[in-house]
């Protein structure tokens, strides 16, 4: 899937906004249960859906990530934080 994302290096997780991942969920597969609660900026909380594990392509470079599901209220579709930048 070719889809924009969202740089956020103030991020400590990746996300998948939970809307993509149902519209796409046959090529995403199943997700693996989520071991996180995720606090936001305003102190809230969200418990995602789960995990996807799999590859993404940044500039040329293949890494293998794991992402949060969890729903962005349409601010992105990936999101990528510290952890995954850190790999690249």
């Amino acid at each position: 899937i070719s889809v924009y994302a969202t740089i956020d290096d103030g991020a400590m997780v990746g996300g998948l906004d939970a809307k993509l991942y149902e519209r796409e969920k046959k090529r995403f597969g199943a997700l693996r249960k989520s071991q996180r609660m995720l606090r936001t900026a305003d102190s809230g909380t969200i418990v995602p859906q789960g995990v996807w594990r799999g590859v993404m392509e940044f500039g040329g470079v293949e890494k293998e990530v794991e992402l949060e599901v969890f729903s962005s209220g349409g601010g992105w579709n990936i999101l990528v934080g510290k952890p995954i930048l850190e790999k690249f």
